[in-house]
């Protein structure tokens, strides 16, 4: 369905629909996907990507995607690298 017949109140509901799906894709993958579970790993990236694939064919407001941007930078903050054990090299070494 084209988002011109889409009214005012739902597109932006589904909008952000879209934004609740993908931050709740970011925090799977921050904190619940192990590094052995490829499946779900590519799940939880697939369901981040219809998100924002239709919140481009929705056009997103300006304002909305900087503000989500934000949080979901700020939602990976506390995350560890749980797909490289590099980082504890990288701890040793004093960065």
């Amino acid at each position: 369905m084209p988002t011109s017949f889409l009214p005012f109140p739902w597109r932006r509901a589904s909008q952000l629909a879209a934004l609740l799906l993908t931050g709740a894709a970011y925090w799977g993958l921050a904190y619940a996907t192990p590094r052995a579970q490829f499946g779900q790993l590519l799940g939880l990236f697939a369901v981040a990507g219809a998100a924002y694939a239709w919140l481009l064919h929705t056009h997103l407001p300006v304002r909305w995607g900087l503000g989500a941007a934000l949080v979901f930078r700020l939602l990976w903050l506390l995350a560890t690298p749980a797909l490289s054990d590099d980082f504890y090299r990288f701890r040793w070494d004093g960065l």
